[in-house]
């Protein structure tokens, strides 16, 4: 984690964070969950701990300690992920928050605070302060478990753990009505913008769309007649997704160099198919 600088020097740096910054999600918006610890926030940040960049996101807080939105603010690379205190407290005070809790995840699994990652916590609190706004933790996030830099407390097999504590559904039935839902709404959207633009050209977003549609298929056959997923089955729906996403970016990666116009096209609409799977992905385990 290091701490981006805002100097005339480092102008090229600073557009590469708008670029991340301007296309950041709200992942979650909970409102309700009463945070007493920062470490209860952690369940709601399992959908970083797997991922193979550096993901940093803040979890915004009301006066009463409820969870009013949690954000991924930045994407870095394998060990690095770029943060100005600016875009942190932006969404903040939006929110109109009390507190705030960053967290960021290390893919190496090393649950070691680095010399940035203190650095960023520090200067974190001191802008916090400046605005009146209580910085709570900054956590670090792994495959298995988490640390607090701020008391040190870590508990190395948390995810691990809650696995074998609670072999549930965790997408439950209502939860996969809305899925189901939210992507039937995205593939009629696709299928509309095709009919609109097909007489001009052939957008491969809009034909490529039709992942929604198998992704759906995939769900439900694993649902059954419970409709609901266990935390296996959710995984294996995701590793099904993920083996798409890697057969599809191969293939378009093989014909991206052609010289062949109708390749190259070709390439352009398998591209977008993984662009798709990578969506779902996200979206999946934002339910998780």
């Amino acid at each position: 984690m290091t701490i981006q600088e805002k100097t005339s020097q480092e102008k090229n740096n600073e557009t590469i964070i708008f670029t991340q910054t301007a296309s950041r999600k709200k992942v979650v918006k909970e409102g309700g969950n009463i945070i007493k610890l920062p470490e209860d926030v952690v369940p709601f940040l399992r959908f970083i701990k797997d991922k193979k960049q550096e993901h940093f996101v803040i979890v915004t807080l009301s006066a009463c300690q409820k969870i009013i939105a949690i954000r991924t603010i930045t994407i870095g690379l394998v060990n690095v992920c770029q943060v100005h205190p600016r875009e942190v407290f932006a969404d903040a005070i939006t929110d109109r928050a009390v507190s705030i809790i960053a967290a960021h995840n290390h893919p190496s699994g090393d649950l070691t605070v680095s010399r940035e990652d203190k650095q960023i916590t520090d200067r974190l609190k001191e802008s916090a302060k400046l605005l009146g706004i209580h910085f709570l933790d900054h956590l670090i996030i792994s495959k298995t478990g988490f640390r607090s830099i701020e008391t040190g407390y870590e508990d190395i097999e948390f995810f691990r753990r809650k696995k074998t504590e609670n072999p549930q559904h965790v997408i439950s039935t209502e939860q996969l009505e809305n899925i189901t839902a939210r992507l039937n709404r995205k593939y009629e959207r696709s299928q509309k913008c095709y009919e609109y633009s097909k007489s001009m050209y052939e957008p491969s977003e809009a034909v490529a769309g039709e992942i929604y549609q198998e992704t759906i298929s995939i769900l439900q056959q694993k649902a059954g007649a419970k409709k609901a997923l266990t935390e296996a089955e959710l995984s294996e729906v995701k590793t099904k997704l993920k083996d798409m996403y890697e057969h599809y970016s191969s293939e378009a990666n093989a014909l991206y160099n052609s010289e062949d116009q109708f390749l190259l096209l070709e390439s352009n609409y398998i591209s977008a198919k993984a662009d798709i799977c990578e969506e779902v992905i996200e979206l999946l385990e934002n339910y998780n």
